[in-house]
């Protein structure tokens, strides 16, 4: 069967003892809840790692007008950022002293740095795009947030939690095992605080 969003939810459902869905749309009660927590619950699940599967680079455009106060100036963020988690002053990959002070503020990012390059993120909406872990760690969050209103059982909602939380840390550590790991740097102000 072909991830789609309906399959994340019958994943959810099944671990519940629910009954399965057609479609988001259809009239049961597990589909309107399914409905409510579906796209939150995809973002949130993004937003917890930088999964490799949902990494993008972005160079940013800097806006013409200055913050009011604090740094000198904003970025337009891509339209599918849903969390920068790296930002450098060089396109370098080796850089170790590209790395900038930033602060996101709603859809922009303010900086002192006249170039700015991202790794974010990316809201991905289509599920056959997302890494089999990532699905997992979907389908159990989503289970935890449906045992309630579904189930009506809140030691299943507590069960659930527990199993969510599990299915995280090693999805987690199984996508950090995805390429070279990001090394510290000498530079770092806690590294070098002792000295």
């Amino acid at each position: 069967m072909a991830v789609s969003e309906v399959h994340i939810c019958n994943m959810a459902l099944g671990s519940l003892g629910a009954e399965q869905i057609n479609a988001l749309t259809e009239n049961s009660q597990a589909a309107r809840w399914c409905n409510i927590f579906y796209e939150t619950n995809r973002d949130a699940c993004l937003v917890l790692h930088n999964w490799n599967g949902v990494t993008k680079r972005a160079t940013l455009a800097r806006l013409s007008a200055a913050p009011a106060w604090g740094y000198q100036y904003k970025y337009q963020l891509p339209s599918d950022c849903l969390r920068v988690w790296r930002a450098k002053a060089t396109a370098s990959e080796d850089d170790d002293t590209g790395e900038i002070e930033y602060k996101v503020e709603g859809r922009e990012l303010l900086t002192d740095e006249e170039n700015v390059y991202i790794k974010y993120i990316a809201r991905e909406t289509d599920p056959t795009k997302y890494p089999p872990l990532v699905i997992e760690v979907m389908a159990a969050r989503l289970s935890w947030l449906l045992a309630y209103p579904v189930a009506r059982s809140s030691s299943l909602q507590q069960e659930k939690l527990k199993e969510f939380d599990m299915i995280l840390a090693e999805a987690r550590r199984i996508d950090a095992m995805e390429g070279t790991a990001e090394q510290i740097k000498e530079s770092d102000s806690w590294l070098t605080a002792r000295n």
